[in-house]
């Protein structure tokens, strides 16, 4: 079963909550509902503090609620931000309590489906956000809180938005929407992030503070939307522990990256002389992150973006580990004046030799598609390992880029210079020449591309004048004009196996959806099945999401593509569904599939699911 099918459980049914008293903050001393199914749980109990609206300063209706709540003095407290029918224009928020520092108390945060909070206009100079939760200047830490600077945070808002005010920033990349430093056990659930001076959502380290974690941790982020952010969707600079599922990355643009997701550590804190206990420096980290049934679309730039610079000399023992599973990257879009985005996706490795902490990321089930004149895929100075004497196999250290069961269509490129695949030495991170780069595993890889040859080419920038390694596996090439690759002179264990095809192999494709009707809370499931002679080759197939149900609110949301795998008829998609609000209508889901040249719009086309 599929990470959207998992339970996601319980939360509230009501649209608001009755407001019981003038004060800034009700404690109404019940637990909170739990009649929502598809949601995360909240079974811990405790108070639940209702925020009262003031128009005159709503930012302490809530701030005074989170205060109250976690001085509550037992092990869970809720806080409720209520619909009042108008938005609460607030002022920064803050989460940075003793209580849930030292990992004793969990705190929830309901906004209730239609709350919009706006951050005030003026209000933010740069490096301000609207919700901070800080653990970067917490105290030493305790077993409770596991060396998190903060621990045990919960914020659900399925319906809700969290807003900024991005045509007021104009210069700086800082404010965020949603900011986490050094914390641990944080669950981000239903929200729509969106107008930021910065990112959607930013999950950092401290920038000094040794007592703590250098990095957070168990962050999960599910049917979350970043829209129309400064800098990115998500900038992920130090994480060990993260899944993210269902979410939408859409339409960052304003200041570089401009990504849909920026996987990108910042540099070290410095090791510190004796007799201080931190005597070698305190690297970030990406480490076991998950991201799975997400879409990263019309960013300026890259959809995805990992940039491991700054993990050169990190160690071997939290190498990196990112796997993107079920997700389509594309298109992108340019910004006013420049040609064409950056490649869709770029992997920019750690680089230095013998200096990479190793490990992988893994692409896999997925689709690229490009805009014309961008390019599919960048891997830029990764460090490939070197040879290995006793049988030219690529060792543990340099970091591998695993393409596996994953399609790009690379259209409409004809007349462009940007190959689809290209493997650059130097230049993009700015980190020291390696002797030989690259690293890449493919395994049922699938470019189609209507550009001349070579599909892949090696651009070298150095003066050392690096050697292209290490490239294996099986891939297929789909052009008319043939196949061919530019690796530059004598590259080195170049084991990979190329199947050439001018067409894709003919295949008409249908869905189907099971069962026909659900009740809230139970899983779906999308049957793309294809009728062809061939399926050697995976193939890619785009659909669209319909019907009076509402995506990442009545159910959990789609990329917008499905990979049909090597080998394979047909892919199975799994996802929930959820009642968020006290309607008792029934509400469809309907899914229907795109027209494209990789394949024919087969019968049934459409599928169509009631949620009761």
């Amino acid at each position: 079963m599929s990470a959207h099918s998992q339970d996601r459980s319980l939360g509230p049914k009501r649209r608001s909550i009755l407001q019981l008293s003038a004060a800034a903050v009700v404690a109404t001393g019940l637990p909170v509902a739990t009649g929502m199914a598809g949601s995360r749980a909240y079974a811990d109990g405790g108070p639940t503090f209702t925020a009262v609206f003031t128009p005159s300063d709503p930012t302490s209706g809530i701030q005074a609620a989170l205060d109250a709540a976690a001085a509550s003095g037992g092990t869970a407290a809720t806080v409720v931000v209520p619909d009042v029918g108008q938005n609460w224009v607030t002022d920064p928020l803050l989460i940075n309590h003793t209580p849930i520092s030292k990992g004793l108390l969990h705190l929830t945060v309901l906004f209730q489906p239609g709350v919009t909070v706006q951050a005030r206009p003026g209000s933010y100079p740069d490096a301000q956000c609207l919700l901070t939760i800080d653990g970067g200047n917490a105290a030493r830490p305790t077993t409770a809180n596991r060396g998190f600077g903060i621990v045990g945070v919960t914020l659900s808002g399925y319906g809700a938005t969290l807003a900024m005010n991005k045509s007021e920033y104009t210069t700086g990349e800082q404010r965020h929407v949603i900011k986490l430093v050094s914390a641990g056990d944080i669950w981000i659930e239903g929200l729509t992030l969106r107008d930021s001076g910065g990112d959607g959502i930013a999950v950092t380290a401290t920038k000094g503070n040794y007592a703590v974690n250098g990095y957070c941790g168990n962050v999960t982020v599910v049917n979350v939307h970043c829209d129309n952010n400064r800098r990115n969707g998500m900038s992920v600079n130090s994480c060990d522990g993260m899944t993210v599922s269902g979410s939408a990355f859409t339409n960052s643009n304003g200041t570089g990256p401009s990504a849909g997701i920026d996987f990108e550590p910042d540099q070290p804190l410095p090791a510190l002389q004796s007799p201080s206990p931190y005597t070698q420096p305190v690297y970030n980290r990406l480490a076991n992150i998950t991201v799975t049934d997400c879409s990263m679309v019309g960013n300026v730039n890259s959809g995805v973006l990992v940039q491991a610079a700054w993990l050169t000399g990190a160690p071997t023992t939290s190498p990196i580990g990112i796997t993107l599973d079920r997700i389509l990257i594309g298109p992108q879009q340019a910004a006013a004046g420049q040609a064409a985005p950056e490649p869709s996706f770029i992997y920019a490795g750690p680089g230095d030799e013998g200096k990479d902490p190793g490990g992988a990321v893994t692409l896999s089930n997925s689709l690229i598609r490009t805009v014309p004149n961008s390019g599919s895929i960048l891997v830029a100075h990764s460090w490939s390992g070197g040879i290995d004497p006793a049988g030219g196999v690529q060792p543990p250290t340099g970091t591998k880029l695993k393409l596996t069961n994953t399609a790009s269509l690379d259209l409409g490129n004809a007349a462009g210079t940007l190959k689809p695949f290209t493997l650059q030495a130097d230049g993009f991170s700015g980190a020291a020449p390696v002797s030989e780069y690259g690293g890449v595993v493919f395994s049922n890889f699938l470019m189609v591309t209507d550009q001349a040859p070579p599909f892949m080419q090696a651009v070298d920038d150095t003066t050392a004048h690096s050697t292209v390694a290490n490239l294996s596996g099986t891939l297929t090439v789909v052009d008319p004009s043939g196949v061919s690759t530019d690796l530059g002179s004598s590259p080195r264990n170049i084991t990979f196996a190329i199947t050439h095809m001018p067409a894709l192999p003919a295949a008409t494709v249908s869905v189907a959806a099971s069962p026909a009707t659900v009740a809230a809370g139970a899983p779906i499931q999308l049957t793309f099945t294809r009728a062809s002679a061939d399926v050697s080759s995976p193939l890619p197939v785009s659909y669209a999401v319909g019907g009076t149900a509402v995506q990442r609110y009545d159910f959990d949301g789609l990329p917008g593509a499905a990979v049909i795998p090597a080998g394979q008829s047909s892919v199975t998609v799994s996802f929930g569904t959820r009642r968020p609000d006290a309607g008792t209508d029934t509400r469809t889901v309907s899914v229907t599939i795109q027209p494209d040249s990789s394949y024919t719009v087969g019968s049934p086309a459409a599928a169509t699911t009631s949620i009761t």
